[in-house]
């Protein structure tokens, strides 16, 4: 088996494709030109597997002025 440093033949890539889905040789090739030539996310395409979107993580700092606008809004929507 190669190593990932590797390049790995187009022909060898289809075959595994085809192997993993139930594409045709035309079809892999759209996904490959489609995906960049990622195999796992040909696959986990085939699969139905989107991948996560992961929530951005917020500074101490954002959260506190947050905390506070959310308190001024209330007060002043209060009036």
């Amino acid at each position: 088996m190669q190593s990932h440093s590797e390049p790995l033949d187009v022909s060898e890539v289809i075959n595994i494709i085809k192997r993993q889905t139930d594409y045709t040789d035309k079809v892999v090739e759209e996904k490959l030109i489609e995906f960049e030539y990622d195999v796992e996310n040909i696959i986990r395409d085939y699969m139905g597997i989107r991948p996560k979107v992961l929530p951005r993580e917020k500074s101490a700092n954002q959260e506190r002025y947050k905390m506070i606008r959310e308190s001024m809004d209330t007060i002043t929507t209060k009036k």
